[in-house]
C-alpha cells in the first residue's frame, strides 16, 4: 500500500499493482481539492506496513519532474 501526503498532510492511500516494465510498480489514489494550494504543492509518498493498529509509513523516493 500507498500514501501520498499533500502539503504535509495524508490524502489518500491505496494499492500497488504491477506494471509492463520490470521492477516497477504503479499505484493510483484520489486526493481532496481541499489539500491543494494555489501555487507549487509538497507531495510525498510512503510504504504503508504493519498491522492495523501499529501501522509504519517509510518514506517512498521520488524523482522531479
Amino acid at each position: 500500500m500507498i500514501a501520498v501526503a499533500v502539503n504535509g498532510v495524508i490524502g489518500g492511500w491505496g494499492p500497488t499493482f504491477a506494471s509492463t516494465v520490470e521492477h516497477v510498480s504503479n499505484f493510483w489514489t484520489l486526493i481532496p481539492d481541499s489539500l491543494l494550494r494555489d501555487g507549487r504543492n509538497e507531495l510525498e509518498l510512503y510504504e504503508i506496513s504493519g498491522p492495523v493498529g501499529d501501522v509504519t509509513l517509510s518514506p517512498v523516493p521520488m524523482r522531479d519532474p
